[in-house]
This record gives C-alpha cells, sequence and structure tokens, in this order.
C-alpha cells in the first residue's frame, strides 16, 4: 500500500492535472517517508509562497482520504478509522 501511495503522492505534480489539483514544483514540493510503517508527507516550500503551499498540502490531505483511501483502500480505510460501512 506505501508504495501506491507514494506514487500517488508524486503524481500530484504531474502536467497531466489541471493547475487546481496540481503542486507546482516551482512553487512547493511534497514527498512522503515511510518510518517503520509511521508514513508522513514533507513540504518543501519554494521562494517563501506559503499560503500556496500550505492551501496545496490541506487539499492533498483532503484527496488522499477521498481519492487515495475511498477509491482504492476502502478496507483499509473502515478498519484503520473504525468506521461503520452502513453510515458512510
Amino acid at each position: 500500500m506505501y508504495r501506491e501511495f507514494k506514487e500517488f503522492v508524486k503524481s500530484r505534480h504531474s502536467e497531466s492535472l489541471p493547475d487546481h489539483r496540481r503542486i507546482d514544483l516551482k512553487k512547493a514540493a511534497v514527498r512522503s517517508s515511510n518510518r517503520s510503517g509511521n508514513v508522513a508527507l514533507t513540504l518543501t516550500v519554494k521562494n517563501s509562497d506559503y499560503e500556496y503551499a500550505t492551501r496545496k498540502l490541506i487539499h492533498l490531505v483532503h484527496e488522499i482520504y477521498l481519492v487515495f483511501l475511498q477509491e482504492g483502500h476502502y478496507d483499509y480505510m473502515i478498519e484503520v478509522f473504525n468506521l461503520d460501512p452502513d453510515h458512510l
């Protein structure tokens, strides 16, 4: 699952995404890391554009939940977040 997650995060820099969904590498860079099963996101801000970088990081976390987890790892999301699948 981490390999897929890493690719998902990397794909957010893709030129094929519309501007509102893409993270511009000239303004910010995001990468993931995995240490003993603990996954983290690291955001590097470029040219002091903190507002842009913060907005894109929030959007990325939102997409991880709505796209990555719900579309490809639904069972994981139910188990880890202790959700009732009958009320989603």
